[in-house]
């Protein structure tokens, strides 16, 4: 009989991304093979709230700005000997500084590890001496790593896992509808997009390009007005924020991942590909890993971006036919059985 874990996950950021959405479905898989699982978070910011909405445990823990840890410090201990922690799982840099800190100071033993999804370069430092396991979402994020000079045999990349979704092919007329559902951060290069719109856009007029989501460090003004500067404007449309994703990529023909870095874990790429949709991405991060080369492309490249969504709305066929290939790709390899039972390996097997 396997044993019941009890596990206290570290995320200290205060927004949600891929890192988030990462974590929580680390602990909701953990949690539904009956493990027990707490968080402890950063109160009153999204990540905080996000977790509360699934129902999971929090204890408080001090923001990235707060330079006061030792009552964190102490209120974690107390917590981890009363619950009788068995893994302190840190997601974050300074949350593994945490943990690091706490097995120095805790009478309860436990195992760390670290999950990484995030784009942040790593470093070899003194606290992986008490890391027992890293978790990476990617091999990108490994070979980083092992860049940084860490042992690659403690090292296990584990792909997040997404649930099937019911194929979708809305018909083309009036207009192909091509989507980007990233937050508005020069990063994930909606600039290379609406280029690319433009070029479209000169030898046909039945496309749309629909932009999703929340304004970061670009407001949509910004684009709306950089869309007036190429005279484009009446073919990109804005939906800001969306709370179903899935309906926004059911409602697209074709998905851009359109980024200049980040995209080690990419969460909008798993999402695209899980309801059958084409996808064209730029190589960066993980998207070479999980997409066949003929949908690459070099980032800030919009001249190619605009070629290869042509050559889809040329053979409007192909659309369908590559989509139905990445929902295959992602049941076999991104599946939730899968990552469930990899995750429980790698948290058993310590």
């Amino acid at each position: 009989m396997k044993k019941q874990l009890k596990i206290l996950n570290l995320i200290d950021i205060p927004w949600n991304s891929a890192l988030t959405s990462y974590a929580i479905e680390q602990a909701q898989v953990l949690r539904k093979r009956g493990h027990i699982i707490y968080f402890g978070a950063v109160r009153n910011t999204l990540c905080h709230e996000t977790i509360k909405k699934n129902n999971f445990q929090t204890i408080d823990i001090p923001s990235r700005k707060d330079n006061l840890v030792m009552g964190a410090l102490l209120s974690l201990r107390k917590f981890i000997i009363s619950e009788k922690i068995d893994i302190v799982n840190a997601h974050t840099g300074k949350t593994q500084t945490l943990a690091f800190m706490l097995s120095l100071m805790s009478s309860k033993n436990f195992k760390l590890i670290r999950t990484k999804t995030d784009a942040k370069i790593p470093k070899n430092s003194f606290t992986f001496k008490r890391v027992k396991k890293i978790i990476t979402g990617s091999q990108a994020i490994k070979k980083s790593y092992v860049s940084a000079g860490l042992n690659p045999d403690k090292i296990q990349t584990i792909y997040q896992g997404i649930a099937s979704q019911e194929s979708s092919y809305a018909p083309f007329f009036p207009a192909f509808r091509i989507g980007i559902l990233a937050r508005l951060d020069p990063v994930k290069g909606h600039k290379y997009f609406l280029d690319a719109a433009a070029i479209v856009l000169e030898k046909r007029k039945d496309v749309k390009f629909i932009i999703a989501g929340n304004e970061a460090n670009i407001k949509f003004q910004a684009l709306e007005k950089y869309a007036k500067e190429l005279k484009i404007e009446n073919n990109v449309h804005y939906e800001g924020f969306v709370d179903d994703p899935i309906a926004f990529i059911k409602n697209c023909h074709i998905g851009i991942i359109a980024s200049i870095g980040s995209e080690v874990v990419s969460r909008a790429l798993l999402e695209w590909m899980s309801c059958g949709k084409t996808v064209i991405a730029t190589d960066v991060g993980c998207t070479a890993e999980m997409l066949e080369n003929d949908f690459l492309i070099p980032p800030k490249n919009a001249a190619l971006m605009a070629e290869k969504i042509m050559s889809f709305l040329d053979k409007p066929e192909t659309i369908e036919s590559v989509g139905i290939n990445n929902k295959k790709i992602s049941e076999k390899k991104y599946n939730l059985e899968t990552f469930a039972q990899e995750t429980e390996d790698a948290f058993l097997g310590l």
